[in-house]
């Protein structure tokens, strides 16, 4: 706001963002002050929803704002009490720290010394990203890359090749990238008790998964439909990878499913939904795709997916091997076996389950391996 004086009420919808302003990660970047007004609108959400239980959620909602909007001394006491107990704000060393190295290098850069850029950018990765993930490390190579690039090719394209190794989203190098085959390295039960662990409340849990489901949809944008797909590996307890964004070729989504076994996904998510047949570019996608998995991956099983509206293949169009099209009724019926699963946690303590426990859900919900390689599959029909 402008000023103390200044009020307003602020709603926020759509689990993407719900689920930004709940994640820890991107909470600590916002002032003591603001976290505690973001706490007050958890607070009040849930008072709201419970009070909406027998009556009208929206004319509740409503009564709330109104509250705020026509300055009940109630509710002027209760916001105070609770600001007044925000902690004070302090500095993130680290980040200021880090901001300064960052501005030195490019200044360096500009006056033409790359090795003194170069060196600063070191410094923030031995200094103050010890404890960052992979993907954080990789963009300071990546840029280290981007600065040795004019005076140095080949040694910016071996830094380059070393960032891709952190994050394989990140740009490509010319030469010298390997392919990492997706490795498995605990069941699917485990795999699938530790994602669910990571969340400390069930209804974070759920927010999460509503943001995933609802980009897990036909018409929406192609990149959000693969990352949500990836994701929802995981959240399955598979391997996930996007080979086609991390190596540049491959198919759109590949998940392991077991010792030596996998699913290979092509996403036609964006088509039309009443178009009537797969088109011949469509079929040599997915031909290509299982040319590079028998190339990456030898003699090891795969079950080959096409998410597409239609499961006519053109005359003039044809698959090499059996692949199997995930129509919408298909994939709204996954969708909703997913929630179902996530719902048969609603009283557990998320970090106390066991392994049994969750392979039991994903049995009774279908989503095992075996499930998810036939329940939502269809055959083609080849015109």
């Amino acid at each position: 706001m402008r000023g103390e004086k200044d009020y307003c009420v602020i709603v926020i919808t759509g689990p993407d963002l719900i689920n930004t302003l709940r994640n820890p990660r991107f909470r600590r970047f916002f002032s003591a002050q603001t976290q505690q007004q973001i706490n007050i609108g958890l607070t009040i959400t849930k008072m709201a929803a419970e009070d909406a239980t027998s009556g009208d959620g929206f004319q509740v909602i409503n009564e709330v704002i109104k509250q705020c909007l026509g300055r009940d001394e109630g509710w002027k006491s209760y916001y105070a009490d609770q600001m007044d107990e925000a902690p004070a704000d302090h500095p993130d060393e680290r980040v200021l720290y880090v901001l300064e190295l960052e501005r030195k290098a490019e200044e360096s850069y500009r006056r033409g010394d790359v090795a003194k850029a170069v060196a600063c950018l070191q410094t923030i990765l031995n200094k103050h990203l010890t404890g960052a993930d992979a993907s954080e490390r990789g963009w300071y190579l990546q840029e280290m890359a981007r600065l040795r690039y004019a005076s140095d090719k080949a040694e910016s394209n071996a830094m380059q090749v070393a960032a891709h190794r952190q994050n394989q989203l990140l740009l490509k190098p010319r030469h010298g990238m390997v392919v990492t085959k997706l490795a498995i390295n605990q069941s699917q039960a485990e795999a699938a008790r530790r994602w669910l662990a990571a969340f400390a409340h069930h209804t974070d849990c759920r927010i999460r998964v509503d943001e995933l489901l609802n980009n897990l949809t036909f018409g929406t944008k192609a990149d959000k439909f693969e990352k949500a797909l990836h994701d929802l590996g995981e959240l399955l307890g598979f391997s996930s990878a996007r080979p086609d964004k991390q190596w540049g070729a491959g198919p759109d989504n590949l998940w392991g499913v077991g010792e030596n076994e996998y699913v290979l996904i092509e996403c036609k998510n964006e088509v039309k939904e009443d178009r009537n047949e797969i088109h011949k570019a469509e079929t040599g996608q997915m031909n290509n795709a299982l040319a590079w998995f028998d190339r990456e991956y030898h003699t090891m099983q795969v079950t080959p997916l096409m998410v597409i509206p239609t499961k006519n293949v053109a005359k003039e169009a044809g698959f090499s091997k059996e692949v199997g099209v995930v129509r919408k009724g298909s994939l709204k019926k996954l969708r909703e076996n997913v929630r179902s699963y996530l719902n048969s946690f609603k009283e557990h303590d998320l970090q106390s389950l066991t392994d049994r426990q969750v392979f039991a859900a994903l049995e009774t919900h279908k989503l095992t391996k075996e499930a998810v390689k036939a329940e939502y599959r269809e055959a083609v029909y080849q015109r």
